[in-house]
């Protein structure tokens, strides 16, 4: 592989799977057994090289033509075999979700933009537990599940506000139970 074309693949295998609302385990998934997640991760950020015996199966996951590889490596683009769209009103082929996170990344990014990396990571970090680990991780999950709502952008925010309070509120008695030397509140 050119070195040169590494940086290219990267980031357009990233935004592939982010426009496909995928998370890594999800984008795993389409190809079976044939690429550890910290393989996936580590191409997505360009610190790995994967071999070009693999080149169909990525196409393939990211539902990319045969050869997509090879043209992003030499400055073109990928050719979609699907085309995956953001925006819940206008029809389009929809990946199926595989988590939360993917519902949440998919209708919260305005079609054409990127959802940031760290915003993607807190939630997937919150939702892929399943259970928060902290208090501040159930927030993060909490308001990513009020957006999936089909509520009024008013709505939402309502019900955001009240969701943050309840958060101040839990806050507050997790360091008084703590000041009482019960750090579970007193569940």
């Amino acid at each position: 592989m050119d070195d040169a074309g590494w940086p290219n693949l990267a980031q357009a295998v990233r935004k592939r799977r982010l426009e496909m609302g995928l998370s890594v385990p999800a984008i795993l998934e389409r190809i079976p057994g044939a690429m550890a997640r910290n393989t996936w991760e580590a191409m997505e950020k360009g610190t790995r090289k994967i071999s070009d015996t693999k080149w169909a199966q990525v196409e393939q996951a990211l539902d990319w033509a045969a050869g997509s590889i090879q043209r992003v490596i030499d400055g073109q683009g990928p050719i979609a075999t699907v085309t995956y769209h953001r925006d819940p009103s206008r029809p389009s082929v929809t990946a199926p979700f595989g988590s939360e996170l993917d519902e949440a990344l998919a209708f919260n990014t305005p079609p054409g933009t990127q959802a940031s990396p760290a915003v993607a990571d807190a939630i997937a970090r919150a939702l892929d537990a399943r259970v928060a680990t902290s208090p501040g991780a159930q927030l993060v999950a909490e308001v990513a599940r009020i957006k999936l709502l089909p509520i009024s952008a008013d709505e939402k925010i309502q019900l955001t506000k009240a969701v943050i309070d309840l958060f101040e509120e839990r806050i507050r008695e997790v360091a008084d139970a703590a000041s009482r030397g019960s750090p579970s509140g007193g569940e």
